[in-house]
């Protein structure tokens, strides 16, 4: 059988895509590591993703493999167009 995406196959066995990775395609050996989001508005803090995740509403997430931290109340992040 072919490692399903969200999850990667090692030795015949599907492994739970890990936090701070992602699976985005059927059939993966390891994991892809999440990138650096400069702009703060994805995160990878969840198990068997299979594309970085948008960051919840009201929190700001400062690096993929660390859990979303709460906004300070008043403040806004803005999406920056390159």
């Amino acid at each position: 059988s072919v490692c399903e995406a969200g999850y990667f196959c090692q030795n015949g066995i599907q492994i739970e895509c890990p936090r701070g990775y992602y699976c985005p395609t059927d059939g993966l050996s390891l994991p892809l590591r999440c990138a650096f989001d400069p702009t703060h508005l994805t995160t990878c803090f969840e198990e068997g993703l299979k594309q970085p995740a948008p960051c919840p509403d009201g929190y700001i997430c400062y690096a993929p493999h660390l859990p979303p931290i709460a906004a300070a109340p008043g403040s806004a992040l803005v999406e920056v167009q390159e």
